[in-house]
């Protein structure tokens, strides 16, 4: 199970390589290392300890998980395929933060038809915290129409799609996570994200 792990890690690690490298790569490579993703994630079966901990590892590649939802079509659908299939086999509650973390860069696009198609596969992929989207609504101007409409259809969808119970989840923080895993750890820094106890 570890040296699938480490695989799928190594994987994800190689395209946060070329993002960071800005290396010249051409859509077809970066495809064919989202399906070696797909591949290892197909494998794993996790227990719900290492769920949450492999939950809370690619909570830090987020931003990088954005930019490639949001690039080209052909790269755009490879993610957003391997995203639902992550939530599949780690299960769409472990992943809540993350996804919470994706729909917030997602939301932040200006490309208007890739963002809603985005938002639209996520809505019934993923599940995360509503705030996110009730907050993009402070953020936005709501007196453009075309916000409007956009903002009601994606409230719309998560009503008539979601359990009651999806709506009211609320995800623990990556201090609250189980401390053992064969999984690599987050930052330090995670580790005082909670207040401590009057």
């Amino acid at each position: 199970m570890a040296g699938i792990h480490a695989g799928l890690y190594e994987e994800l690690r190689k395209l946060e390589r070329i993002h960071l490298k800005k290396q010249v790569v051409t859509v077809w490579y970066v495809k064919n290392q989202i399906q070696l993703l797909e591949q290892r994630t197909a494998q794993l079966d996790p227990t719900p300890t290492e769920a949450e901990d492999a939950a809370a590892f690619f909570l830090q590649y987020a931003p990088l998980l954005v930019k490639l939802i949001l690039a080209k079509r052909q790269v755009q659908i490879a993610m957003l395929r391997w995203i639902a299939n992550l939530n599949s086999v780690l299960g769409m509650y472990p992943l809540r933060a993350l996804s919470s973390a994706i729909v917030a860069g997602v939301l932040q696009s200006s490309h208007s038809l890739r963002r809603q198609f985005v938002m639209q596969t996520l809505i019934h992929a993923t599940r995360f915290d509503t705030q996110t989207i009730l907050k993009e609504m402070d953020r936005r101007d709501m007196t453009d129409r075309a916000v409007r409409v956009e903002m009601h259809r994606y409230m719309s969808t998560i009503l008539k799609d979601w359990s009651h119970y999806d709506m009211q989840y609320q995800a623990p923080p990556p201090c609250l996570l189980p401390p053992t895993s064969p999984f690599p750890s987050l930052p330090s820094e995670s580790t005082t994200c909670c207040p401590s106890p009057p």
